[in-house]
């Protein structure tokens, strides 16, 4: 007995009722009978004349990535488009998806945060402009069709065996990751190719590129081809580290994200240092959140103390980063090399600070730092044979 939509074959999770057995092990989505077989989500598309317009030229080196990407999708395979934060892998996986709607093929771009559908919406509306786009989140699922459909991952089981190109972008954020029931039902929104666009490779993705069973796209060059900032690593007491803390904010001319691991760290610090600075938080949880984000974003708070919640999808140009490690088991090597992405992502000024600072000695935090390194040194000697 196996689940047709999440892959579940543990007996123990299976329910029979007198219209037969469900899967209860997927029925947060909706219940399925183990003999129903899901029918593709079929519609019709507009019939648009599809215009790609880019905000600016892609590079040599995004050109290459993004060539790669569609030959490989264009062959049947699905493909993994692994880039160092700020490459632009929104730019390079929308080539593929210009191709796949000139060629009247239904697409999904998929992320796993509310937030982010949210911001590539308009962005996309900027990229295609006269296709028909929806957006597709929690509360907001009225209209269920487009050209292109943009959604949260947990919105794929909607699409059932529905689309040609299903783009799974931050394939290794939260709440995806690490979620075996929902990565199962994305992939069974694709009755074609899957592309994975990533800055971080977990441990699944870089066995099935191992086994073949997914090709790999690499690109370690940001657009302004400056290498990635590293980040200083700082290991201090908690006491020593709030002034630390002060003395950074204090002294701070550019826009500062400052990454806490939970929202009472939060809170903690926005009390101890409201009083002082002009400053604002946010967390998942948190009313006023897109508010706050929003006022970062506009440069009318320089400085914004936030969880994980920031560490994808948003680009402030000059921003330094700072980041607390002060509980082992919530920021990953993934989510900090995501924060320290945040800064040097300005083409004009590609500079910026990344601080890391923990109160214990931290292994997470080292594999952060040594896989910038490393991304750094691959740009380096692609710079060095370009131009040998």
């Amino acid at each position: 007995m196996e689940c047709i939509r999440c892959g579940n074959k543990d007996p123990s999770l299976f329910y029979k009722t007198q219209r037969g057995y469900y899967c209860r092990c997927c029925i947060r989505f909706s219940r399925l009978l183990i003999e129903e077989d899901e029918e593709p989500f079929n519609y019709k598309l507009s019939n648009k004349e599809v215009n790609l317009k880019l905000k600016y030229e892609l590079t040599k080196y995004q050109k290459e990535a993004a060539n790669k990407t569609l030959d490989l999708l264009k062959k049947g395979q699905d493909t993994v488009l692994y880039c160092v934060t700020g490459a632009g892998k929104t730019e390079i996986a929308s080539i593929a998806i210009n191709d796949f709607l000139k060629r009247n093929k239904k697409v999904c771009y998929a992320i796993p945060r509310r937030e982010v559908v949210i911001e590539l919406e308009e962005r996309f509306r900027r990229m295609f402009k006269g296709i028909d786009i929806v957006a597709v989140y929690g509360g907001h699922h009225q209209k269920l069709v487009a050209d292109l459909v943009l959604c949260t991952t947990h919105q794929l089981y909607r699409y059932p065996k529905t689309f040609d190109l299903l783009v799974i972008d931050e394939a290794d954020a939260y709440p995806l990751k690490g979620d075996q029931v929902l990565i199962n039902i994305s992939k069974h929104a694709a009755k074609g190719v899957i592309l994975y666009s990533t800055a971080t490779l977990d441990d699944e993705l870089k066995e099935k590129i191992a086994n073949k069973e997914l090709q790999k796209v690499f690109l370690p060059l940001r657009p302004h081809l400056k290498p990635l900032i590293e980040p200083k690593l700082i290991y201090e007491p908690y006491l020593v580290m709030l002034l630390h803390i002060y003395k950074i904010i204090k002294r701070q001319n550019n826009p500062l994200i400052i990454f806490v691991p939970r929202k009472k760290d939060a809170e903690r610090l926005y009390k101890l240092y409201k009083n002082f600075f002009d400053i604002t938080y946010a967390y998942s949880d948190l009313k006023e959140r897109e508010i706050n984000i929003e006022l970062f974003k506009k440069g009318q708070k320089k400085i914004i103390i936030a969880t994980s919640l920031l560490e994808r999808g948003i680009t402030v140009n000059d921003t330094d980063v700072l980041i607390l490690v002060i509980v082992d088991n919530i920021f990953d090597e993934s989510s900090l090399i995501q924060m320290c992405g945040r800064a040097g992502r300005n083409f004009h000024n590609p500079k910026g600070q990344v601080t890391i600072i923990s109160n214990f000695i931290n292994i997470k935090a080292y594999k952060c730092f040594k896989s910038i390194r490393e991304a750094n040194l691959e740009a380096l000697s692609i710079l060095s044979k370009t131009t040998s």
